[in-house]
């Protein structure tokens, strides 16, 4: 079976948006919980400055043998959406097995993504307030996604320290300070 957006959906649940090489580090992870498989491809993720579409990992070698580049992600796995230049720097991370991987069909994710900037997951429908599948850093919404930027009511989203990421607690929970972490 499939997901084609509706429920259910993935969860954004680690942001990297401060690595020490913000050219090729950045990557934004998600976890699906099922059932079924998710397709992300056409998926789109936005920093509320620039909208980018998801695309099949094409990046070149990835280091990390437990990477899956592909576009159907299982039930109870993770998929990250790198930097499409990740290939080309240190690759510093290590993945959990069967970990897909994809990324986007531009030279960076969002407008280089930065802790001051919410993060919004789109199913491929759209990108109107009804498509919004997941969000991090309580952004207002809207259906022009570069107008979601942060509601300013809370900490999220924040800066974790460079190389660290921000991480979702529990992924079905809310976007909400309490379940965000450093």
């Amino acid at each position: 079976a499939f997901s084609s957006g509706e429920c259910p959906a993935p969860a954004i649940s680690e942001v990297v948006c401060n690595p020490v090489d913000e050219d090729t580090d950045e990557y934004v992870e998600l976890w699906f919980p099922g059932p079924g498989v998710f397709d992300i491809e056409g998926c789109r993720i936005c920093d509320g400055d620039a909208l980018d579409v998801v695309t099949q990992w094409s990046g070149g070698d990835l280091a990390d043998p437990d990477a899956s580049p592909g576009r159907f992600v299982p039930p109870g796995s993770h998929a990250v959406i790198l930097d499409p230049e990740y290939a080309q720097g240190a690759q510093p991370w290590d993945f959990a097995p069967g970990t897909v991987v994809a990324t986007v069909s531009n030279t960076t994710l969002g407008d280089g993504l930065a802790g001051t900037d919410p993060v919004l997951l789109y199913s491929a429908a759209g990108t109107g307030t009804s498509c919004v599948l997941s969000t991090y850093g309580t952004p207002l919404l809207s259906d022009d996604p570069l107008s979601c930027d942060d509601d300013g009511l809370d900490s999220i989203p924040f800066n974790p320290g460079e190389g660290l990421a921000v991480h979702r607690i529990v992924p079905s929970g809310p976007d909400s300070e309490s379940n965000w972490v450093a």
